[in-house]
């Protein structure tokens, strides 16, 4: 059984915009350097995490264990500094132990003590398994220069680095400042290499630069260094592909073969972690190390665990350690990316990133099948296979990762997006011809967002309703009847079309839709016809601006010489029935329910307080407390109704400041409302006296001034809730 397939003219459409788009791509991947963003390392990031919880991360070799010199270190040396004596015993300690290598994390760079600078050189000269490090500064642009280097220093590069087989050096690291060992002790060390690390833009340490270029020396990252002279590999004849691999032969080394460990552009490993570093290799504290090694029985117990090992040697101790965040951990010593870095080369596991042809070919065959299902009429085949290629974009990512191949997902994924929301623009532009009878139809009599509500559901064409929680505005101009006596019709029709015009578009452009217009008013809705909950801030911004616009057009009247228009606004929030009213063949979108005449009895009672924008307490309620400048005005009954509606004014947006004496009157006359609903009339009285004095005309506290005058002498009911009755509409 076939699916039913889109028309002649849109399958063109389809195989046109894929050959576009595939061009584009094509393009893109020509003159794209690498497809990694950082986007994809946090996806990898994730995948690492949950790697280490299912156990498939790398594994951990057990030739490595930790020296970690700690406060407590400092404490048993009764130093605040690293005694070059101490270091020295420790050297000659883990020589008699058996390690095989002892790595240091440390440059000593300056002199010392004079005696115990010469016992840590005897140390070194006399163990020569100390591996000791060289700071690099560098990056990819310096020019190989060696006018920064000193003399010394020109003399240790030999044993500092070597001569590689570069295929290309065009964007090898280049060192632009150096930090060596005391050349006394940089000359008795066994090996050296570079403890440089490189961080991410986003602060993460996810790889290691494999060689730095000084002068015509390629210095390797430290754990390199130690790995080949543990192997003894003849140096010069490793060669390097940069963007590839770093290809160690077997020769006649230790190694069974050869070895390829995958590099980026610019020589970078990405570091392969086996653990967090609370967990990944045994760590010993160099007091412990120092004080057990004289006790015989403890003394065994040292061998077998030092004993033919690689012994990392870090300073992790508060204000001095060396901290950062990795693809595993947040804040930990950056001696973890070395010792992570070694394992990797004993046990030879490395992650590879994909190759970008293969990516591009990923991205290719998305992009066919996307348009084979874009030529399918049901668009959720579409959207079906979308989403499914997405999880199985990420479902897919994670288990490479497991097998050690590092794949874009993130890149993949979002230029997917980026062709299949192409591929459903056209199809979407190519269906709007086929839907514009609904549009030509009914745009002008139903808002816009009930227009493309029907868009996609035609069925709601049909009397029906339900009930909502809405904010409902009503909008009225002030003495518009004598206005209008005393204008010709057209001028009349032209101010009125210009007035609605504006205020419309401030409706529909905060999210509201146009109910209906009754004259020179205006009722809208917030919240339908798609459900959302800002509806009541939405309503309340639409009031404000609608008379912040209204000032500025009554400036353009004024300048024309035509009639100026103020309006009072309501806004009411309560349940409502909303939807398609009326006859089977006429009918309306809009709402009714008492909350829609409670909207249209607030616009009205403005006139009693002199107020522009009046809301009720359901609405106020809603509001955000941090974003408007409400007031309370007073408790009153609406006509016909008894129960009493706490109602607001609302001022202004809460990024317009008040001025002091408007904040003090509105605090006066809210402490006056609380005496009043106390029925303790005279502190009211005094509380509105001093309010008046702040707001001399505000018809509120006048008002509320007359009514306690009235009510002094009366006997009030139990029941008397402080409200007053409206007799107007």
């Amino acid at each position: 059984m076939f699916l039913p397939l889109r028309s002649k003219q849109q399958l063109k459409a389809i195989v046109a915009l894929f050959t576009l788009v595939t061009l584009a791509e094509t393009l893109v991947w020509q003159l794209a350097n690498s497809f990694w963003t950082q986007l994809d390392h946090n996806l990898i990031d994730k995948y690492y995490q949950q790697a280490l919880e299912d156990k498939k991360a790398p594994a951990s070799s057990d030739q490595i264990v930790s020296v970690v010199i700690t406060d407590a270190t400092y404490r048993y040396i009764e130093s605040n500094y690293l005694d070059r004596h101490q270091v020295a015993l420790l050297q000659n300690y883990l020589y008699e132990l058996g390690a095989q290598a002892v790595i240091y994390d440390i440059v000593f760079a300056f002199p010392s003590s004079p005696d115990a600078d010469e016992a840590l050189t005897e140390a070194f000269d006399y163990t020569a398994n100390a591996y000791l490090p060289a700071g690099l500064a560098y990056d990819a642009t310096s020019q190989a220069k060696q006018d920064y280097l000193r003399p010394h220093e020109i003399q240790l590069l030999p044993k500092l680095g070597f001569k590689p087989q570069f295929k290309d050096q065009t964007q090898a690291f280049i060192a632009s400042a150096i930090t060596t060992q005391k050349p006394e002790f940089a000359n008795a060390a066994g090996g050296s290499g570079h403890i440089s690390s490189f961080v991410d833009p986003d602060g993460i340490y996810r790889h290691l630069a494999s060689f730095i270029k000084v002068a015509d020396y390629y210095v390797p990252t430290i754990s390199l260094s130690v790995f080949l002279d543990a192997m003894e590999i003849e140096k010069d004849s490793i060669q390097v592909e940069l963007g590839k691999h770093i290809k160690i032969p077997a020769g006649d080394s230790f190694l069974e073969q050869d070895m390829l460990v995958p590099i980026d552009n610019n020589g970078l490993i990405y570091i392969p972690f086996s653990n967090q570093w609370q967990n990944d290799f045994p760590k010993i504290e160099m007091h412990k190390v120092l004080e057990l090694f004289n006790d015989m029985e403890a003394q065994e117990q040292l061998m077998e665990i030092f004993a033919g090992k690689y012994v990392f040697v870090g300073d992790i101790s508060t204000g001095i350690s060396d901290l950062g965040s990795t693809t595993v951990d947040h804040e930990i010593p950056l001696l973890a990316l070395h010792t992570a870095m070694l394992n990797g080369f004993l046990t030879n596991t490395f992650f590879t990133k994909q190759d970008n042809n293969l990516t591009y070919l990923i991205i290719l065959s998305l992009l066919i099948l996307t348009a084979l299902f874009a030529c399918i009429k049901n668009s959720a085949y579409l959207y079906g296979f979308y989403v499914s290629s997405l999880i199985g974009l990420v479902y897919w990512g994670y288990q490479s990762f497991t097998a050690f191949t590092l794949i874009p997902i993130t890149t993949i994924a979002i230029s997917y997006t980026l062709l299949f929301a192409g591929l459903v623009l056209l199809t979407n532009l190519l269906l709007a011809k086929d839907q514009r009878f609904i549009k030509q139809a009914f745009a002008k009599y139903l808002p816009q967002k009930v227009v493309d509500q029907l868009l996609l559901s035609p069925d709601s064409l049909r009397l029906s309703g339900e009930e909502r929680v809405v904010s409902i505005l009503f909008s009225d101009l002030k003495g518009f009847t004598s206005i209008s006596e005393q204008m010709p019709p057209a001028e009349l029709v032209e101010l009125l079309n210009e007035y609605l015009t504006e205020m419309t578009d401030i409706v529909l452009e905060e999210g509201g839709i146009i109910d209906k217009y009754l004259g020179d008013a205006i009722m809208a809705e917030f919240g339908v016809p798609v459900s959302h909950e800002q509806h009541a801030e939405q309503a309340v911004k639409t009031a404000l601006r609608m008379q912040q616009r209204l000032a500025e057009l009554r400036e353009e009247w004024r300048a024309q010489g035509k009639a100026e228009l103020y309006a009072r606004v309501g806004v009411n929030t309560g349940k409502v029935i909303v939807g398609n009213m009326g006859s089977s063949r006429v009918f309306d979108y809009t709402a009714i329910g008492d909350d829609v005449n409670l909207a249209s009895r607030l616009e009205g009672a403005n006139k009693i307080y002199d107020t522009e924008i009046m809301i009720s307490e359901s609405t106020n309620r809603l509001l955000p407390q941090d974003k408007f400048h409400t007031r309370m005005l007073d408790m009153i009954k609406v006509k016909g109704k008894t129960q009493p509606v706490k109602v607001f004014e609302v001022l202004a947006q809460a990024e317009h400041q008040l001025p002091q004496a408007i904040q003090n009157y509105h605090l006066l006359y809210q402490q006056a409302f609380g005496a009043y609903l106390s029925r303790n009339f005279e502190q009211a009285q005094d509380f509105l006296q001093q309010a008046l004095t702040n707001k001399p005309n505000d018809l509120a506290a006048q008002s509320l001034l007359s009514r306690i005058e009235d009510l002094k002498n009366t006997d009030l009911p139990a029941d008397w809730d402080g409200s007053i009755q409206l007799e107007q509409k």
